[in-house]
């Protein structure tokens, strides 16, 4: 017997080696029952599009900010470089916006490395009163870089006519995306 990750490759190859034989025209493949092809037909094409592609999710959160979290310029700066490299870390791309004691922030990755990351954030004592107002899978990135943050807040709220992040909801969440995306 061979090495295990030698036979799991090999196992992949044959699986692979396999849908493509399926991706004949259907001249090509009249000896395969009917209900077969048609399943290959509708499923086939799916396999191959996702073959290479890991899942990605959004999620973003609203939190109130204990203390100086989010005032200061050096508070930010701890966060910023801290969430940059842990972020860079586990492929997690994401920003944040801070205006008068509340944060939001968008986070964009693989489930478990969101899922890891979340439960760091709910043991934050800089945070309370954690919201999840969006998580959804998502086909690509909005955010460029593993920490990105939002330089204009209070543009950015009225761009969404909202008053006061305390109040944000999915909806503006999303909105605050796509400007910010679009930008």
């Amino acid at each position: 017997m061979g090495h295990p990750a030698q036979m799991a490759t090999e196992m992949r190859r044959g699986k692979r080696r396999c849908l493509e034989s399926f991706a004949k025209t259907a001249s090509e493949r009249s000896h395969i029952p009917t209900h077969v092809t048609r399943y290959m037909d509708k499923v086939g094409p799916l396999l191959f599009e996702n073959r290479d592609k890991t899942l990605l999710y959004r999620v973003i959160i609203a939190a109130e900010t204990v203390g100086s979290t989010g005032v200061s310029t050096l508070s930010i700066a701890q966060i910023l470089g801290v969430s940059e490299r842990n972020n860079r870390r586990d492929d997690i791309t994401s920003a944040v916006m801070f205006l008068d004691g509340w944060c939001l922030h968008g986070l964009e990755g693989r489930r478990a490395d969101l899922d890891r990351l979340l439960r760091r954030l709910s043991e934050d004592r800089r945070l309370r009163n954690i919201r999840v107002l969006v998580d959804k899978p998502i086909d690509q990135r909005s955010f460029s870089e593993p920490m990105l943050l939002c330089d204009d807040p209070r543009g950015m709220l009225a761009a969404v006519h909202l008053a006061d992040l305390a109040e944000v909801t999915a909806n503006h969440a999303e909105r605050i995306v796509e400007l910010k995306y679009a930008a």
